[in-house]
């Protein structure tokens, strides 16, 4: 009898490691698919909220530029702008919608009263700049696209570098940190460009 019982006590105890490991996995597995918490303090919020329209209308500069431009390295420039600010906008957005925040609103639509003098992020253009970069052609609007550029770029910056000293949540320093490294080398582009173009 005791030989017969050997087996049976193994098979028993190996089923019960067998469940111990799957409930183990399955615990694993519910931790790792949960979203990070996202813990945002009033830096971050205003960080996100106030970057969101500042990217829309670095996007909505850029998408001129196919029109008023013949040069390649100028139109390359923009549509990376376009890409990865589009991106940076469904990122802001979402990382305020899972802080139980209200996404900020994309478009121009957003950027009321966003102009320097109205309480916006710096760097932003105020309307009569963006309607002169709308109706410059050829050499002026390369010259004017640039210089517009740089400052928005800096203001970007600055708010970057804001958050980075204020915020709390690791996320949003990813962010900031990425948009200050993309946005000092496009900067340095852009002043290239413009002293050989002048």
């Amino acid at each position: 009898m005791h030989a017969r019982t050997l087996p049976y006590r193994f098979i028993l105890t190996a089923l019960t490691v067998i469940a111990a490991l799957l409930l183990t996995a399955c615990g694993d597995t519910t931790a790792t698919d949960a979203p990070d918490d996202i813990d945002l303090n009033d830096a971050d919020v205003t960080f996100l909220e106030g970057m969101v329209p500042h990217h829309s209308q670095a996007v909505e500069m850029a998408r001129i530029v196919p029109d008023r431009t013949d040069r390649p390295e100028l139109n390359a420039l923009a549509e990376q702008i376009t890409t990865s600010q589009n991106e940076e906008i469904d990122t802001m957005r979402q990382l305020l919608t899972d802080a139980g925040e209200r996404p900020a609103p994309t478009g121009m639509d957003g950027m009321d009263g966003m102009d320097q003098g109205g309480g916006g992020m710096a760097g932003m253009m105020d309307d009569s700049e963006m309607q002169s970069l709308m109706t410059a052609e050829g050499e002026e609007f390369d010259l004017m696209f640039i210089d517009m550029m740089i400052r928005h770029h800096e203001g970007a910056i600055e708010s970057s570098q804001d958050v980075l000293a204020d915020g709390q949540s690791p996320q949003v320093a990813d962010l900031a940190e990425g948009i200050v490294a993309e946005q000092e080398s496009e900067i340095e582009q852009m002043r290239e460009w413009e002293s050989q173009w002048s």
